[in-house]
């Protein structure tokens, strides 16, 4: 989700999920969820973020789908998709959100605040990108896989900009 800030940029909101949940508790997330029988991938996008921070589909304007990513530990295929908010009245439901938040999209383009942490997965050793936005955890897994696509579009388009085209 896009959310106009005061630097006539955008923020980009996460949430932080709740301890309770059986899988990548206290994570740092977006809005989102598994899919009911019959919904498609967008469906399930709105009605989750309405279910976790209260944000109704109304108020989400659908920009574009990213690229489908599969997450081995728990065992799903997330369909990413970026809308621009047009109401920020977070109700957060405890059970799935402990927090919600936003961070300028300039902040998080900028490379000198993407770090490397080695994390042990499947007694491997891999490098891993992360963002130091929360007290409580570091954004790194796959909303990190998925927040850089997101940079990588923005950072086209803001080139392009420079070159004549059309804004974000």
């Amino acid at each position: 989700l896009l959310i106009e800030n005061n630097s006539n940029s955008f923020d980009i909101v996460f949430t932080l999920r709740s301890s309770k949940l059986n899988n990548h508790k206290g994570q740092i997330s977006f809005p989102g969820g598994r899919l009911e029988l019959g919904e498609t991938p967008l469906e399930a996008a709105r009605r989750e973020t309405w279910e976790e921070i209260g944000i109704v589909g109304e108020d989400m304007s659908f920009i574009a789908a990213l690229s489908p990513i599969f997450v081995p530990p728990s065992n799903s295929m997330i369909y990413p998709f970026v809308s621009h908010l047009l109401s920020n009245n977070f109700i957060i439901n405890p059970d799935e959100v402990e927090e919600v938040f936003s961070i300028d999209i300039e902040y998080l383009s900028n490379e000198t605040n993407i770090q490397f942490e080695t994390r042990t997965m499947n007694q491997n050793e891999i490098e891993i990108p992360c963002w130091d936005v929360s007290k409580k955890e570091k954004l790194w897994g796959a909303t990190a896989m998925i927040l850089n696509e997101l940079l990588f579009i923005y950072k086209e388009f803001k080139q392009n900009k420079h070159l004549g085209g059309n804004e974000f």
